[in-house]
């Protein structure tokens, strides 16, 4: 773990050099602990976390009046008179409960439940990067046809991979 924790945080540090150095590698050794037990690419968790959330624990979106509205919650407690649902942590994994999302943000950043959630689509997918990818910027019909997505979304997920070989992730599968 801590050999995939030194390369994820040194190629982290010089790909994302505007983030805070204790921000990179608080979100690198989340990422090295969970992808070791769950065997997922520390690379992908890193490189979608930077994406979703600026590499902040406590980020927490939800929609209002039609809007995205993204906030970093001070100690991680998620305002129950927000709308929910809310997308919590470092992936944005979703949660219908506030109580329940900031417990996963205190814990790890919510980063092992957008692993889980990496993992559910790549049973959907058969553990095809790609598509897992599709599927967490655009869903279930962008994930099993590219034709299906919207210009953001896969641009979203052709970000994701970029950034995750960037940090020395080579696919084609998210598992390690």
């Amino acid at each position: 773990m801590i050999a995939r924790f030194v390369v994820v945080a040194v190629l982290s540090l010089f790909a994302y050099p505007r983030q805070p150095v204790a921000r990179v590698l608080a979100a690198a050794w989340v990422a090295a602990e969970v992808g070791v037990e769950l065997r997922v690419s520390p690379a992908i968790l890193v490189a979608v976390a930077e994406h979703e959330s600026d590499l902040e624990p406590c980020a927490v979106s939800f929609r209002a009046a039609g809007r995205r509205v993204d906030v970093v919650a001070p100690r991680c407690w998620v305002d129950p008179r927000w709308p929910r649902p809310y997308v919590c942590g470092y992936l944005q994994a979703m949660y219908g409960d506030a109580n329940t999302c900031g417990r996963a943000m205190r814990l790890d950043g919510a980063m092992r439940a957008g692993a889980l959630e990496l993992l559910e689509w790549a049973a959907t997918c058969r553990g095809d990067a790609a598509c897992v990818l599709r599927g967490h910027a655009g869903g279930t019909a962008c994930a099993l046809d590219a034709r299906a997505c919207t210009g953001p979304q896969l641009a979203f997920a052709q970000l994701f991979a970029g950034r995750a070989m960037s940090l020395g992730w080579r696919g084609p599968t998210i598992e390690e």
